[in-house]
């Protein structure tokens, strides 16, 4: 059986990894921009998805993930 891969600016995800595509890819504590950040993956690394955040109060999609020593989004 296939997986759907879905690609956006900074990454590309199937229905259980995304794949950082940038040269780093900054995890907050919270979704939002204004959050602190608890990890910076680098390009390759893989993050494990756990679950989407539409329609945030700052218009972004966020993706909650689990970076191997915590979640983030």
């Amino acid at each position: 059986m296939s997986e759907e891969i879905i690609s956006d600016e900074f990454a590309e995800y199937n229905a259980s990894e995304f794949y950082v595509t940038n040269a780093e890819g900054n995890v907050r504590a919270d979704a939002s921009l204004n959050s602190k950040i608890v990890y910076t993956a680098k390009k390759g690394e893989s993050l494990t998805y756990m679950q989407t955040y539409e329609n945030t109060s700052d218009g972004r999609t966020w993706y909650k993930v689990d970076y191997g020593n915590g979640i983030g989004y």
